[in-house]
């Protein structure tokens, strides 16, 4: 009799302390947190932070496809005019300073992308603001193969380019450090951005920043590709039209490295 008492009274105190209560759930937002791990980071800006950046869309640009390399200028030996010397009985010639060499040496990886006539833009540190503008006239040196064609030298592995750069005014001097850019195919059409509007991360990544009403701005990854006039060639990350920061961007990143305040 004890013995059913005793269980009578635990069973009612179970009862008891289970009225109410109902079955667990699972936690709700757990799908939308872990959406919000994987979500590329946001920043938002008040209107008066606005004025730190500029947005625009996304537009298009034209990139052209070159190759670059280092080399020096030289006098144009094979436009050569004749004077005469005043107290002279035999003439004698001098290179035509309208003309200069510039003499490069490229990879061999390179120098299939060559050819003789191609046009080229030459820089000297001289005028940085200056371009001259002239053409390959001959390549290989005086390293050839069997064919006649210019071969690569066994010892640097590289192949001599010159070109012939105009100079009407004889500004360029034999010696001086140029470069040159060779536009080796036509040029690429493709989606852009200025460099203002891309962040290099430390870790050697680039980012750019996007919004749709100006108030909330979303970081984007980029592959980047060719750069020209201050622009970077966008491979993925970014479509024309999409308004993006592009000058400030900067700004943003900081604002998303700041530490949270109280």
């Amino acid at each position: 009799m004890v013995v059913t008492v005793a269980a009578i009274v635990f069973a009612m105190i179970g009862l008891i302390s289970g009225c109410g209560q109902t079955a667990p759930n699972p936690p709700q937002g757990s799908a939308s947190a872990s959406n919000a791990t994987q979500s590329e980071p946001s920043v938002e800006l008040a209107a008066s932070q606005l004025n730190a950046i500029k947005i625009e869309p996304v537009g298009i640009y034209l990139f052209p496809v070159e190759r670059e390399a280092i080399g020096s200028i030289a006098y144009d030996e094979t436009h050569s005019v004749q004077v005469t010397a005043r107290n002279a009985q035999a003439p004698y010639t001098v290179a035509d300073f309208s003309t200069k060499w510039m003499v490069a040496n490229v990879t061999e990886s390179d120098s299939p992308l060559f050819r003789v006539g191609q046009m080229v833009q030459a820089r000297v540190k001289a005028y940085p603001d200056r371009v001259f503008d002239g053409k390959i006239s001959a390549l290989g040196g005086s390293v050839w193969d069997s064919g006649g064609n210019p071969a690569v030298d066994p010892n640097t592995h590289r192949v001599m380019v010159r070109c012939e750069i105009a100079d009407p005014k004889n500004e360029l001097y034999p010696g001086m450090l140029a470069s040159i850019a060779i536009r080796v195919q036509d040029p690429v059409e493709s989606v852009a951005i200025p460099m203002t509007g891309v962040v290099r991360n430390g870790d050697g990544t680039m980012t750019a920043w996007v919004t749709t009403d100006r108030h909330r701005f979303v970081q984007r990854m980029l592959k980047i590709g060719l750069q020209r006039d201050g622009q970077y060639q966008v491979l993925e990350g970014l479509k024309r039209g999409e308004m993006a920061v592009t000058n400030g961007a900067i700004f943003l990143s900081n604002m998303l490295q700041a530490p949270p305040t109280d």
